[in-house]
């Protein structure tokens, strides 16, 4: 940013190899924020830059300590760049010839050229040796008051032959200085961004690992739950199955109950039929109430062997219901089992992928720690 202006010029009695000092350059001051500011510079030589031994000092955090050598003479004006970050209408360059309009530019200041007025040409040696300089090194107008921009100082320029060549070592040095700073910053932004990137890797492994070992809490605790419901519906089945084997074994201790008597009463009426005939063909004279007294007890054997079989396939009739009851319990059993047996291990299945994923996450993470 561009504060405010101040100017140091003073009056040397010096001749530039370019010519008199007779003559100017105006540049127009461009920066951000700031109302523009007009620099009038009589130097003919006039460096640029932020270090103090500079003609035209600028202050800003983006610029160099020496950005480039204006030179001004009878034939017009000229630039020589000394830092890669300087700009001459938004172009890099190494010397160029100035002319009204062009803009040279470090970092966010701009200086634009307004006018250029040559000096002319040379007075005899005599002359310029008794003829004393006038002018200063560097004017300004549009902001020379107490408010005016001291980030821009400017000192006279006509510097001693005898010392342009320290000063361009100087510069040199300055500008290798500032890539070097501007690189180390470079790398600690670069190891800053590395390590955010790391920390971010980090962060992504700890949650992935989290995850993991929640989806594998939750895969066990499945697979025990299933465990546990194949045990109960086993246990279920089997008490079913008990109960229904009682129940059919004893049917058929009622069936062979049933059967046993049934049994006895066909002997005893076969052989009471042959007794009967016997009887009756002996005593064919009995008396009416002896016949109708057999007759009754025929019939009651009859009916009692007709409510026997009857009870008989009755009881037959529910051992085959109980029968299928038990094949289809059996059938359903076998399905549920094998259904719990296949979620069970589909779940185990599961637990070792995410055991396996993360033994393998595990190590990535431990060398992000």
């Amino acid at each position: 940013m561009v504060g405010q202006l101040d100017t140091h010029a003073t009056s040397r009695g010096r001749r530039s190899l370019l010519g008199s000092e007779d003559g100017e350059l105006a540049f127009r001051i461009h920066a951000p924020d700031h109302e523009q500011t007009t620099v009038t510079v009589r130097s003919p030589k006039c460096s640029i830059g932020s270090h103090e031994s500079c003609t035209l000092r600028l202050r800003a955090a983006d610029l160099r300590p020496v950005h480039c050598w204006v030179m001004r003479g009878a034939n017009g004006a000229w630039v020589r760049r000394w830092s890669q970050q300087t700009l001459l209408n938004d172009q890099g360059f190494e010397a160029s010839p100035l002319r009204i309009g062009d803009r040279l530019k470090f970092g966010s200041i701009e200086l634009e050229l307004i006018n250029i007025r040559p000096a002319p040409p040379a007075p005899a040696s005599h002359e310029s040796s008794t003829e004393p300089n006038k002018a200063p090194a560097v004017e300004a107008s549009g902001a020379l008051n107490e408010s005016a921009d001291d980030s821009i100082e400017t000192s006279d320029a006509a510097e001693p032959s005898a010392t342009e060549e320290p000063t361009r070592s100087l510069a040199n040095r300055l500008n290798e200085l500032e890539s070097l700073l501007d690189d180390y910053a470079g790398q600690r932004e670069r190891e800053a961004e590395q390590q955010r990137a790391v920390q971010d890797e980090l962060r992504r492994l700890r949650a992935v690992v989290a995850d993991r070992e929640r989806q594998l809490g939750d895969a066990r605790r499945l697979a025990s739950q299933y465990e546990l419901e194949l045990q109960s519906a086993h246990e279920h089945w089997l008490a079913e199955r008990a109960a229904l084997e009682r129940q059919i074994d004893e049917l058929r201790e009622r069936i062979e109950r049933l059967a046993e008597p049934n049994a006895e009463n066909t002997t005893d009426e076969d052989s009471t039929d042959g007794d009967s005939a016997t009887a009756r063909a002996a005593i064919a004279l009995a008396t009416e109430s002896a016949s109708e007294s057999a007759a009754e007890d025929a019939t009651v054997d009859v009916e009692i062997n007709a409510e026997l079989r009857a009870e008989h396939e009755r009881t037959t009739a529910r051992l085959a219901e109980l029968q299928q009851q038990l094949d289809q319990r059996e059938r359903e059993h076998a399905e549920q089992a094998a259904r719990l047996t296949e979620q069970r291990d589909e779940l185990l299945s599961r637990v070792d992928e995410l055991q396996s994923s993360l033994d393998h996450i595990q190590p990535a993470h431990d060398a992000a720690l």
